[in-house]
């Protein structure tokens, strides 16, 4: 007797303005045969399979440059593959150049002020400004938790882990600097 075993097919992920190299992919088959024995406590049988390098294809679309990654045919549960990827015209130099002077400009913050700057909660910012600022409002998302820079990173942590482009705060962001410039006002 054959065993069918059917698998559901992944589809191609684009990695916009990113170029991928594949590095390895492994399956992993467990098997619950010759596992019984009153006398022994065994673990399954497990066999790690090396997969197939997988070819990177680079493509031009109307939203940019991009790699794709087309999953095999055969990937079933306990499967993995690993790509390096790097983004594309991207200048090396801005991660220093984002972090330069950030120690100088926090340097002379007391505790009282790296609240106002990270947290400050929505009563707290509208009783400091006359009600002029609270949290502020992420259309299709809604309030942030706080004014502060902290306020922000719930939204884009998920949007980093995730690489999720189409989300709320993205596509705010995409429309004008309204966000931008709340953060620059408040801190002002």
């Amino acid at each position: 007797m054959t065993n069918l075993i059917f698998y559901h097919p992944v589809n191609p992920m684009k990695l916009r303005k990113t170029g991928a190299k594949f590095i390895l992919g492994a399956s992993l088959s467990v098997s619950s045969e010759n596992c019984e024995d009153e006398d022994y406590l065994r673990g399954l049988t497990a066999n790690l399979t090396e997969l197939p390098e997988i070819i990177v294809s680079q493509g031009l679309d109307q939203e940019g440059t991009y790699a794709e990654i087309v999953v095999p045919e055969i990937f079933p549960p306990g499967s993995i593959m690993l790509f390096r990827t790097q983004m594309q015209d991207y200048d090396s130099s801005l991660d220093a150049f984002c972090i330069s002077e950030a120690q100088e400009a926090f340097s002379e913050l007391d505790l009282v002020d790296l609240n106002v700057t990270l947290y400050r909660a929505d009563g707290e910012e509208r009783d400091a400004t006359g009600g002029v600022y609270g949290v502020y409002d992420v259309p299709g998302l809604g309030k942030n938790v706080y004014c502060g820079l902290e306020g922000w990173m719930h939204s884009l942590r998920h949007i980093m882990r995730y690489n999720d482009l189409g989300h709320p705060l993205c596509s705010h962001l995409r429309e004008g600097s309204w966000a931008l410039d709340y953060v620059h006002q408040r801190l002002v």
